[in-house]
């Protein structure tokens, strides 16, 4: 021994060979010219089990946290495959917030509407890059409860128009709709 020792974890033998489990703290002293060892032992039932739990728990946090990154993995995976997917077929993606109205869209629409590679549409370049006979009925809100199809000329903003046609659909959630896209 070093001179102390704190908070050792040690089991007891009773008569009978059952364990109880115990905490022992020691200190060594000098006194009178004698070496003296000042030592605590107390039970620690209590505390083991204590001490078991949080491992316990330690280990289902570490199960969940492993889980989890798996999770985001596949997620990211399938986030690949689906932008794959949407930029070999030339789809685009964008929704509205059926609260506010609010309307967002992908960088890359702005190739449906003839503009510049990766320049930021919103909902009023998006508006003026359709033909104008076709505006008012982009700007009216999609139904949010069902399902909707629509056409419209794009390209005013280039001079060329191009038919383009395009669906949305409504996610529920506790009965209310909460998201619209396309």
């Amino acid at each position: 021994m070093q001179g102390s020792v704190a908070e050792v974890k040690v089991d007891l033998r009773r008569k009978d060979g059952r364990a109880i489990p115990v905490m022992l703290n020691a200190v060594e002293r000098h006194w009178d010219g004698q070496q003296m060892l000042h030592a605590s032992v107390f039970r620690a039932e209590d505390r083991h089990k204590y001490e078991r739990e949080l491992l316990l728990q330690r280990r289902r946090a570490e199960d969940l946290a492993a889980r989890h990154g798996e999770g985001q993995r596949a997620l990211a995976l399938a986030q690949q495959r689906l932008r794959l997917a949407l930029e070999s077929a030339d789809l685009y993606g964008w929704d509205i917030d059926p609260a506010t109205g609010e309307r967002r869209y992908e960088d890359a629409v702005g190739r449906l509407l003839g503009l510049p590679p990766n320049e930021h549409v919103d909902a009023a370049g998006f508006l003026q890059a359709i033909a104008p006979d076709d505006r008012p009925g982009e700007a009216a809100a999609p139904p949010v409860h069902c399902s909707r199809a629509a056409t419209a000329r794009t390209g005013a903003a280039s001079g060329c128009v191009a038919s383009t046609a395009w669906s949305a659909r409504s996610r529920r959630r506790a009965g209310r709709s909460s998201r619209t896209g396309g």
